[in-house]
């Protein structure tokens, strides 16, 4: 008798601790957001409710943006160091549970990455934490939520996990090497004389002028260097339908454009940059005290007709030149 009471006694404590264990496995992989081999994700897939997605897939070794323009690496670098680090911070209250889900629900963004065809992870990312450190987030197989943070990090991290396509989008312009170029046509439409074109063919560059006539007194080191500008040249940031500039971009339109700059490529790919006009903050003054109407460092961009930027002039600065800024002066 007292053995069989040993043993059965024995068989519930290591029961008991199966299952204790086994919760306490199921509860850490409920909150396991972390992926530690960041290099093997191949793929990330961020959607809303709006509805709203974006894909995010690294193809021969570049970010790209629903496979069609190259994402920005610095925004992509933040993700992966999200996946990498992320923690969790604490559980749900009990009395905030069904309030945290139903936020999620309504405001969630649901983020899906993958490894080829393989699920690393699948989750919801909800609202920022009350104390603003973190942010709800609950993996599509677990029961609960969690508050998730990166150790090291004052900040909530939803604002990491957006849907706009233009924010994804890296912010070159052009991204043309001087090499691929097959045709440059810029207008200045305040000043028609500085207009130009460019034609690049078989290693010959040649510039014409706004009446089609071959311009010969140049300086082919600067009309080489203008070529090379287009690579890089980028704007300050994109204009979206919740900026509230974006209702009146016709009438900034109809206000006529400044300056457009088309440039095609060998392949066939052509992109087009007009700009506008931004007007200056009230009470500024231009070096003569007098009231600015315009503002003299930024202007309004519009990238082949469907994609509004804003434009620096500093940025510009390589690319907005005039025929004048080819002519050899010596």
């Amino acid at each position: 008798v007292v053995v069989v009471a040993v043993l059965a006694g024995a068989g519930i404590y290591l029961a008991t601790q199966d299952n204790q264990q086994k919760k306490g496995t199921t509860l850490a992989n409920e909150h396991d957001f972390a992926i530690p081999d960041t290099a093997s994700i191949t793929r990330i897939v961020i959607s809303d409710k709006t509805p709203a997605e974006v894909s995010l897939e690294r193809i021969e070794g570049t970010w790209m943006v629903n496979k069609e323009a190259p994402a920005r690496t610095d925004a992509i670098d933040v993700l992966l160091e999200t996946f990498h680090h992320i923690a969790m911070k604490s559980y749900v209250p009990k009395e905030a549970r069904e309030t945290v889900l139903k936020r999620m629900d309504v405001f969630g963004k649901h983020v899906t990455v993958y490894s080829g065809e393989t699920v690393l992870k699948s989750f919801l990312v909800g609202t920022e934490t009350p104390d603003m450190l973190g942010s709800y987030m609950k993996l599509d197989e677990a029961k609960d939520p969690f508050a998730m943070y990166l150790p090291g990090f004052n900040g909530y991290l939803n604002s990491r996990f957006f849907t706009d396509e233009s924010q994804w989008r890296k912010r070159t312009i052009w991204g043309f090497d001087n090499r691929e170029i097959k045709h440059i046509e810029v207008r200045h439409l305040l000043n028609e004389g500085e207009s130009f074109s460019i034609k690049s063919e078989n290693d010959e560059v040649t510039l014409y002028d706004v009446d089609g006539n071959a311009v010969t007194d140049i300086n082919v080191v600067k009309l080489h260097e203008y070529l090379a500008a287009f690579r890089n040249t980028a704007y300050e940031g994109a204009i979206v339908s919740t900026d509230g500039i974006y209702a009146k971009m016709d009438s900034v339109k109809s206000a006529g454009e400044i300056m457009s700059i088309s440039v095609e490529s060998k392949k066939g790919k052509k992109i087009t940059l007009k700009t506008y006009r931004v007007k200056a903050e009230p009470n500024t003054f231009d070096i003569n005290d007098q009231p600015r109407k315009w503002d003299p460092d930024r202007m309004y961009g519009v990238i082949n007709d469907d994609t509004y930027v804003l434009v620096q002039n500093f940025g510009l600065q390589n690319v907005q030149k005039g025929l004048s800024d080819f002519r050899n002066l010596n």
